[in-house]
């Protein structure tokens, strides 16, 4: 149950003389299911009719007398103001159980604040400003602001336009549930192992100076396949389903995005990996990312196609917190994180464009002879005096033995481990690629492999870098 009707919701609510009952508030209560999906969840209120609950809008939390669009009269900014007190209770309630609440109740919770310092200045000063004074009788007046040339509403606007989110806001979680919840789910398959997702991001310069992070994602096809059912003949299709939350800073912000990919009875026939499509988000503070996969079995009609969405099989995890954005081209010299891509052959890796052949390649294990590129970007490289940039870039390959870190391929493979290269440019930043051979490397037990790229500006000796670690694995082995 929602526990909002404390002392502090009355008296913000109620003793100012607004005509409404504290019965005008309903009961009500909020169930979540973040075991079937983030995205299912039900508001519920009592009925005016009976005493059933049913499913309902935050907004009708609300008596409508607060709802209301009302004028700038005094009457009208005075009932506003309780709607604004009864809302910052609400939504902070809310936001206690679901991230989908918590922008509203942060832009609620800043401009309450905000009227209740002005209020308070006012106070103290004397000074009457862009104040108004409603309510009447000791103790049971306000004093409300608005600047708009501060882009300060008055009440009753904001409260308008948050009724008016509110209700838009709603019905996209609705549409969101409606989506990401099966006809039917059960525990039973609760114990079943998790689904081995490999994950990976990788943070970008935008050319307006924004930080754009990409999250690739992959599963091996044998942990996609799902196990027969007790009598099916052969694996169900399915159906994967990513979803992810960026947050700024504090949480007060939030961005969705999501993707599916459907898979055959049997992937595994088809390609070893699965690599799923990814998504991306823009910003420019430090952001979180909260991510989920969900592997619902499908169903078959008795044509033998796809009947729509089953029993949810598999559900995993993962989070990426406190991601900073790149810096700016005031800080100095910059790079992106390194994006692993896969080739199907080294020799695409000497074509025009490699990037356009290559696929995100989000998997920690890989053996000598996978083909891989690492694609990056450099930014905010010094001009010299011919209007060059000058830079160099150098790789090198390590291997963790039980004497800690040391550089792969000694004597004469050492060029190949260690490679430093020259470029010269007329742009500040650049497009890179490198082609990461690991060829010649014999080892006979998986053994943990760091790649560090290092980016040197000639003009004034800045170096930035950025590292991956892999697990190599023997060719043999599978």
């Amino acid at each position: 149950p929602l526990r909002y009707k404390n002392t502090d919701f009355f008296r913000e609510v109620f003793r100012f003389g607004v005509p409404i009952p504290p019965t005008a508030f309903p009961e009500s209560e909020i169930w979540l299911y973040p075991q079937i999906d983030e995205a299912t969840y039900y508001l519920f209120a009592e009925s005016e009719t009976s005493d059933c609950f049913e499913v309902t809008q935050t907004n009708d939390l609300l008596p409508k007398t607060l709802t209301q669009r009302r004028g700038r009269s005094e009457r009208g900014l005075n009932i506003a103001y309780s709607a604004l007190m009864a809302m910052r209770a609400i939504y902070g309630e809310l936001a206690l159980y679901h991230v989908d609440y918590g922008s509203r109740f942060s832009e609620i919770s800043n401009y309450a604040d905000y009227q209740e310092m002005q209020a308070t200045a006012a106070e103290l000063t004397g000074e009457g400003g862009n104040q108004t004074t409603v309510g009447a009788g000791v103790g049971q007046t306000r004093t409300v602001t608005s600047d708009p040339t501060l882009g300060i509403e008055a009440p009753n606007e904001f409260v308008s336009r948050m009724v008016a989110r509110a209700e838009q806001e709603d019905k996209q979680a609705a549409k969101r549930r409606k989506e990401n919840t099966p006809s039917q789910y059960t525990a039973l398959h609760d114990d079943t192992p998790e689904l081995p997702v490999a994950v990976r991001t990788a943070r970008f310069l935008t050319a307006d100076g924004a930080t754009r992070t990409e999250v690739y994602w992959g599963v091996s096809a044998s942990d996609a396949r799902l196990p027969s059912g007790d009598d099916e003949g052969s694996p169900p299709p399915s159906l994967i389903r990513f979803s992810a939350a960026w947050q700024n800073h504090d949480r007060s912000q939030t961005r969705r995005g999501n993707r599916q990919i459907q898979l055959s009875a049997n992937p595994e026939r088809e390609n070893p990996f699965i690599v799923g499509p990814s998504l991306a988000f823009e910003g420019s503070s430090l952001h979180h990312l909260s991510m989920q996969w969900t592997q619902h079995q499908l169903l078959r009609s008795p044509d033998s196609s796809i009947g729509g969405l089953g029993l949810k099989r598999r559900f995993t995890l993962a989070r990426a917190d406190s991601l900073r954005p790149l810096r700016t081209e005031e800080q100095g010299l910059e790079m992106s994180d390194l994006k692993v891509l896969s080739l199907r052959d080294s020799v695409l890796a000497t074509t025009a464009n490699p990037t356009e052949r290559a696929t995100p390649y989000p998997f920690r294990r890989l053996t000598p002879d996978t083909p891989l590129l690492l694609s990056f970007e450099v930014y905010h490289l010094t001009y010299g005096p011919n209007d060059r940039t000058d830079y160099s870039i150098s790789y090198e390959v390590e291997g963790q033995t039980q004497r800690g870190w040391t550089r792969l391929l000694r004597g004469q493979d050492t060029q190949r481990t260690r490679t430093t290269m020259t470029r010269e440019g007329t742009s500040r930043r650049s497009d890179e690629q490198i082609l990461l051979d690991l060829s010649e490397i014999e080892r006979d037990e998986p053994q943990t492999v760091r790649v560090t790229v290092r980016v040197t500006d000639e003009q004034t000796g800045t170096t930035v870098s950025r590292s991956l670690d892999f697990i190599l694995q023997s060719t043999g082995e599978s």
